[in-house]
């Protein structure tokens, strides 16, 4: 009982390699089916103090009163780091494909999809932009638009990661 000397001679015999190569080695399929331990984190905005949230039919965006319990305000990196998924929905921010011109669209999200350009978002100097062209606006009401990361959103933005977490 407890002695794993049998163990350890034939892992030395097979010369098996160490169960961290392992997981390197196959850490794109562990991390695709989220079998490895990954960091969960809300999005606040500085201006109002309210959480970027997923709207009750799963498709968009909305802010609502911070709560790091609340998996509908739980975002996770997605798409290899390139993007960020809901947690409650596990969709990924998505720019739309179907509008050419996203000014004033819904900010919303879809099924993730590693190589879509559209779900490559990046949160710099406070703004969650889409190729450096199209800004998440916040908004105390009703549901997050994108609009061109010019103007007003020019200076630093006001969306900070808040609360992140390993789970």
């Amino acid at each position: 009982r407890g002695n794993i000397s049998e163990r350890l001679a034939l892992k030395a015999r097979l010369k098996c390699k160490p169960f961290k190569w392992y997981i390197e080695k196959f850490r794109r399929v562990f991390a695709d089916k989220r079998m490895l331990p990954e960091e969960v984190f809300l999005l606040r905005d500085r201006r109002t103090g309210r959480c970027l949230q997923l709207t009750a039919d799963h498709a968009g965006l909305q802010e609502a009163e911070c709560n790091p319990d609340a998996k509908m305000q739980q975002w996770a990196k997605a798409n290899e780091g390139r993007g960020l998924r809901n947690v409650a929905a596990n969709k990924c921010l998505d720019a739309n494909a179907n509008a050419a011109d996203k000014e004033g669209t819904n900010a919303l999200l879809f099924n993730c999809f590693a190589g879509s350009e559209q779900q490559v978002w990046q949160l710099l100097a406070g703004r969650l932009s889409w190729q450096q062209r199209f800004c998440v606006q916040g908004s105390r009401e009703g549901r997050l638009k994108l609009a061109r990361c010019s103007g007003f959103l020019e200076a630093a933005g006001d969306l900070e990661v808040y609360a992140p977490r390993s789970v």
